[in-house]
C-alpha cells in the first residue's frame, strides 16, 4: 500500500526497520501459504494425478530496488 511505503520513507530509522521487518514477515507467510496450498504439479497418463511439490522458486525485491 502506498500509505505504508510513504510512512516507511519518512519514518525514523527505528520505525522504518519495524515496518520493513513486518513486510518481510508477511512476504514469508504468503510464500509459505503458496507452497502449502497452491504449488502442485500433475503426473501420470494425461496428467490425471495431482501431487504436491517440494520447493517453490520465487524472486522478491524491495521497493527501493532500481529496475531501470
Amino acid at each position: 500500500m502506498k500509505s505504508v511505503s510513504a510512512l516507511w520513507a519518512i519514518a525514523p530509522l527505528s520505525v522504518a526497520e519495524q515496518i520493513e521487518a513486518a513486510h518481510d514477515a508477511a512476504v514469508a507467510d504468503v510464500l509459505e501459504w503458496l507452497q502449502d496450498q497452491a504449488a502442485f504439479t500433475r503426473t501420470g497418463a494425461g496428467g490425471v494425478a495431482q501431487v504436491d511439490t517440494e520447493g517453490l522458486a520465487v524472486s522478491t525485491r524491495s521497493g527501493t530496488t532500481m529496475t531501470a
